[in-house]
């Protein structure tokens, strides 16, 4: 009897708890989220951005806002989970569309960019949006243009005059006024076999905030032109550009014996032989720059990417093996 009393009164508790913990549940409530919006971009031809207050377009396009939203206790609570979560915006209620080649900057507010409610779940579950902050948001609406695009051989960075391209322009959507090419970019392998012969590649056209388009193009590079000289430079020589003031007063002590040393014994480049015979010749190969701000870490290790003094002959040079490791050294003070 005394059991039956026990178990009855377990079920009226665990009866209660569960009516008060329901009833929590469908209680409105109002909270705050913290959210990333991004602009679902499609394959037509506009090309839509946030902007800032001085209209330049946010990073990654995506705006951060703090939503004040209302619904259910449970379901705010699941929403205070999906802080700096993304969520697409609606691009419907965006209905300008600029001339083709012209853009368009419009004001809207940010809970019609939602149409009001907030997404919490896969369910359709939704919380209404009673604010936003901030309240509105600047978009740029860009109308891009169709129009033939160059198709351009790069091999290594280093741009080539194939013997034949075909097609040599393709039609894509672009900005009007960017210098858009269709890039092609051989593998070493890609480059050998078309000096034996055309070859079928990709030519990639780069739009912002979308996928390359990419196009089936044929190439033939003559065998002549595309033996480019290559030269190696074992232990190439130091230097360093530092401002006139410190000359004299000051030396730099590299650390030769670390490990980032290691990779800046041999460089490999390509060009004309008459840039490689200057450079080769030339008394710096690398250079520290160095600044007077330095002065302050004055015998303490600093880092840095030492620069590749190709002189005059600039970009004529390709680097094959670049490196971009740190070196160690220090500025120590001489002696008068």
């Amino acid at each position: 009897m005394i059991a039956e009393k026990i178990k009855s009164g377990f079920i009226v508790v665990l009866l209660t708890c569960l009516i008060w913990v329901t009833a929590e549940q469908a209680v409105t409530k109002r909270d705050q989220v913290r959210v990333r919006l991004q602009i679902p971009q499609s394959e037509g031809d506009t090309i839509i951005e946030f902007l800032d207050e001085d209209n330049v377009p946010l990073a990654d396009n995506k705006l951060d806002v703090k939503l004040t939203v209302e619904g259910t206790t449970g379901r705010v609570n699941q929403a205070a989970k999906l802080n700096s979560s993304v969520h697409d915006i609606n691009t419907t209620i965006i209905d300008v569309l600029p001339e083709p080649g012209k853009f368009e900057i419009v004001s809207l507010k940010v809970r019609d960019l939602l149409e009001g409610k907030f997404e919490i779940d896969e369910r359709n579950h939704f919380l209404m949006v009673a604010d936003a902050l901030p309240q509105t948001v600047n978009v740029k609406v860009t109308r891009l243009v169709n129009k033939p695009v160059p198709v351009v051989v790069y091999h290594r960075g280093q741009k080539l005059s194939p013997e034949k391209v075909v097609p040599e322009t393709v039609d894509a959507y672009i900005i009007e006024g960017n210098n858009t090419e269709a890039i092609v970019e051989l593998t070493d392998k890609q480059r050998q076999e078309a000096t034996e012969k055309a070859i079928t590649v990709k030519a990639a056209v780069f739009t912002p905030y979308r996928s390359a388009a990419e196009y089936e193009v044929s190439i033939r590079i003559s065998p002549i032109i595309s033996v480019v000289p290559e030269r190696e430079i074992n232990s190439p020589r130091f230097g360093v550009l530092w401002p006139y003031s410190m000359e004299g007063k000051y030396r730099i002590v590299i650390d030769e014996k670390s490990p980032q040393m290691d990779e800046y014994q041999t460089i490999q480049c390509r060009g004309d032989n008459q840039v490689l015979d200057s450079y080769y010749d030339s008394p710096v190969h690398l250079m520290i720059v160095i600044t007077e701000e330095d002065l302050a870490m004055i015998d303490k290790e600093i880092a840095r990417i030492p620069v590749y003094n190709t002189g005059p002959a600039g970009d004529k040079i390709e680097i094959i093996n670049r490196k971009k490791t740190p070196i160690k050294f220090t500025i120590e003070k001489m002696e008068n």
